[in-house]
């Protein structure tokens, strides 16, 4: 299965945490609606199940079934990391308690350092940002928000500039030269929160 979705790369598939499961399928899993009401049980269901427990385990798989052994230069974008980065050493930890013969032959922090790319639509604030960005290289972090059901993203990349955790070039690579870079697209810059990218055609990067 994921031998096939890469060799489909031309196609730029695009998923979203929301997507890729049923609320039905969600709801027999976890027993959310026990003594919950529903104005309980939708966001939690569509803010935290998916977004933050789904995506570190669909990497993982990716992972341990070889992808990136067999197409090492592979780039995926995550675009809704939740949780991921600040379970980082938890998942290297786990995974090296696997038997040798069955890991693949990469390390999952090389995978990491070199594949993947994580944007900041989870981010709602700097002590979250600073985690992520701690995580990961900087060339591989990229502005996105998650509009309209949360949006900080201009307020918060205001922040971040008079913070002074990053210099004005890293600060830029953030906002969007990682961006033009990636999608190999024209001018982004100056930062604009409504700036949409798209992928062109045969370019790996897979949104996920």
């Amino acid at each position: 299965m994921a031998s096939k979705f890469v060799e489909n790369l031309e196609e730029v598939p695009i998923t979203h945490p929301h997507l890729n499961v049923s609320l039905e399928d969600i709801l027999a899993e976890e027993d959310y609606t026990e003594d919950l009401p529903n104005s309980v049980v939708a966001p939690l269901v569509t803010h935290l199940h998916n977004a933050h427990v789904g995506s570190p385990m669909r990497i993982v798989r990716l992972y341990l079934n070889g992808v990136f052994d067999r197409f090492p230069n592979l780039r995926l974008v995550i675009e809704h990391p939740g949780s991921l980065p600040s379970i980082l050493p938890r998942i290297d930890t786990v995974l090296e308690s696997i038997p040798l013969a069955d890991r693949p032959k990469r390390s999952f922090l090389d995978v990491w350092q070199h594949n993947f790319y994580l944007t900041t639509a989870d981010i709602l604030d700097l002590s979250s940002l600073r985690t992520l960005l701690e995580q990961i290289p900087m060339d591989r972090v990229l502005y996105a928000s998650n509009y309209p059901l949360e949006e900080r993203g201009r307020d918060m990349m205001n922040e971040l500039k008079e913070s002074e955790f990053l210099t004005e070039e890293e600060w830029e690579r953030l906002a969007w030269r990682n961006a033009e870079q990636l999608f190999k697209s024209p001018s982004l810059g100056p930062y604009n929160a409504n700036t949409k990218v798209t992928a062109q055609f045969r370019q790996h990067a897979v949104i996920v």
